[in-house]
Parts: structure tokens; sequence; C-alpha cells
């Protein structure tokens, strides 16, 4: 863990962990230890292991790498059925890090509904 900082007042605290692979995990309490396992980094690994191909060469970034995030992005709330506003493509160094999807409350019960 490289760094640690909280916003927010008394009941709406978040702590924020800056991981030595870069990563910022936000969490209600602090960690109380100093090695924190990162869960994207972590998934990466799992998906790299299921392909059999290491994530960068499933999705080799192309020269325009924004219009590459982009389609990903369209392509992601595509298939879940979602608005693009909804889905937040990571990129640590011109490689996929992670996809975040907030629904709210009406996307939730439509898709348990599906």
């Amino acid at each position: 863990m490289v760094e640690v900082w909280k916003t927010g007042d008394y009941g709406t605290t978040i702590w924020h962990h800056r991981l030595d692979c870069g990563h910022i995990e936000q969490r209600k309490r602090r960690r109380p230890s100093d090695e924190i396992g990162c869960v994207r980094c972590e998934a990466g690994d799992r998906f790299e292991r299921r392909a059999g191909a290491p994530l960068a060469t499933v999705l080799e970034p192309e020269p325009n790498l924004d219009e590459e995030v982009a389609v990903l992005r369209a392509r992601l709330a595509a298939g879940l059925g979602v608005s693009s506003d909804s889905v937040s493509v990571q990129m640590v160094g011109g490689r996929l890090a992670g996809v975040l999807v907030v629904l709210d409350l009406e996307q939730v019960r439509e898709i348990i509904q599906r």
C-alpha cells in the first residue's frame, strides 16, 4: 500500500487506499493491515488463466486508445442492456485494468426480471 486518505464526513466516510499496482481501493473502513490484495489485478489474472492468453493480447490497444475504450464501453453497455453512462472503463498504461458498472434501482429491477 502506497497511500491512504479519507473523504466524507461522519456516516459517509470513504477510505481510499492507493495500492502498489496503481489501483485505488475504496472501503468504508481503513484497512488495518498494510497488505491489501488488489481485486482488479486478481480478476485479470483469473481471466488470463481461463482465456489461456494475457489480457493485453486479447484486447490489444490500437493507436487511437480513446476510440477503443469508447467502443468497448458501448459494447459492454449493449451486452448488459444498460446505458453507456453506467459503464466505466479503467485503463492503466494502455492496458485494460477493469470495468465498473453502476446500476440504479430501476436497472437492477429490470435485470432481475429478465
